[in-house]
């Protein structure tokens, strides 16, 4: 962060950065997903909830993006 605000940026984004450290308490799996070279783009996606979130591109991803649902259901109580 130091050389990126060194270098004249105003602000510095670590989003992701932060789910690999052990107060995050990240799985070690999606930990080392993180990392992991074969794992090159993000999508937001509503495949895993129903809700939009920002996910690595994966074959679950690939398999249910289509079919999920649009808008999450309203909770009624």
């Amino acid at each position: 962060m130091r050389r990126i605000l060194d270098a004249g940026a105003e602000a510095v984004v670590v989003g992701t950065l932060l789910l690999r450290t052990d107060e995050a308490g990240t799985s070690p799996t999606h930990r080392a997903a993180l990392s992991d070279p074969q794992f090159e783009e993000t999508v937001l996606t509503r495949a895993f909830t129903g809700r939009p979130a920002q996910a690595l591109r994966n074959g679950f991803i690939d398999r249910h993006h289509a079919a999920a649902p649009t808008a999450y259901p309203p909770c009624t109580t």
